[in-house]
């Protein structure tokens, strides 16, 4: 009998055991998703989101590259803006961490900076 109850006590002691480690692990990933969620509002606080600001500079660029891509002679620029407009309508609807991102999107055609203005990687450039 008395290997019977050792059995039980080993047994209640890692029943024990796992009981907390399972609160221990619970609480844990509770606390990191609070802290993380705290720390997402803060960043997120600190900048001024403009959504409409955002979505009218995307939506530049967008027009912008569709009249260099699909702009043929018998095309009219009105034509493509609309065409691209409806598209951006049914597409473009931002959420806060999107809204934040497209306000440091930067269009190619913005940059002046060319290939040959970078200095320091002489041995790499091989400009054709």
């Amino acid at each position: 009998k008395k290997t019977a109850s050792n059995g039980s006590q080993v047994a209640a002691t890692i029943l024990a055991s796992f009981i907390e480690i399972s609160v221990m692990c619970a609480g844990s990933y509770l606390f990191y998703n609070w802290m993380l969620k705290r720390v997402q509002k803060e960043q997120m606080g600190n900048r001024n989101v403009d959504k409409d600001a955002a979505r009218a500079r995307l939506t530049k660029m967008m027009i912008e590259r569709a009249k260099k891509e699909y702009l043929t002679d018998e095309d009219d620029e009105e034509t493509i803006q609309k065409v691209v407009e409806r598209q951006l309508v049914r597409t473009l609807d931002l959420n806060e961490y999107e809204t934040a991102i497209a306000e440091d999107v930067i269009d190619p055609a913005d940059i002046s900076t060319t290939f040959r203005d970078v200095g320091g990687i002489d041995h790499v450039k091989v400009i054709k």
